[in-house]
């Protein structure tokens, strides 16, 4: 009989341990808080939680903190100047259009 709670191999992880490590994570911390046994990891056919996966790399992005600073608030309202011109509308759209033009050339 199938299980009612969706689950997910463990070669999903294969490597997250190394790759946790390599910036300073602990990762048998990180497995507890989300209720996964550490042997789950060695183990590719191994089966847990889809939720427990999920926790677990909520929790590892929440440990390894911002990933990169925000876009400071001048660089965004010009970019949206930038591309809401109406010349550069046009220069987009004739884009859009050549790129359309070649696929359909492509595919005869």
């Amino acid at each position: 009989m199938l299980s009612d709670r969706p689950r997910i191999r463990g070669s999903v992880v294969a490597g997250y341990g190394e790759f946790l490590s390599r910036r300073s994570i602990g990762l048998e911390e990180l497995l507890n808080k989300a209720g996964l046994p550490p042997s789950v990891l060695p183990n590719p056919d191994s089966g847990f939680p889809l939720n427990s996966v999920a926790l677990l790399m909520e929790l590892a992005a929440e440990a390894a903190g911002d990933p990169a600073p925000e876009f400071p608030r001048t660089d965004l309202e010009k970019l949206k100047h930038d591309i809401s011109r109406p010349a550069q509308f046009k220069i987009n759209f004739d884009y859009l259009v050549r790129r359309v033009k070649r696929r359909e050339e492509n595919t005869r």
